[in-house]
């Protein structure tokens, strides 16, 4: 009697402990996917983040050498009689 009633309570014991092992798992599958979709979101983030940037640098950029081109045009022209036109 004793040895039957310490084998059904072994085995409810594993039935739970199986249990709270698939839940475990169900949890941390759960903990992992919402940390790659966040993951997923900071990436795309920071590449919107750094695409607008190098699109600033680039404008930048093209105002500099504009202006350059511009004055440089200017100094020609009444360094040396030159029309642009």
């Amino acid at each position: 009697m004793v040895g039957t009633r310490s084998g059904v309570l072994r085995r409810a014991l594993a039935v739970v402990v199986q249990a709270q092992a698939r839940e475990l798992r169900g949890r941390v599958w759960d903990a992992w996917c919402e940390f790659m979709s966040r993951r997923a979101d900071v990436v795309d983030m920071v590449n919107r983040m750094s695409s607008k940037r190098r699109l600033r640098i680039l404008g930048d950029t093209f105002d500099v050498w504009f202006k350059y081109t511009q004055v440089r045009a200017s100094s020609l022209q009444s360094q040396y009689g030159l029309g642009f036109r």
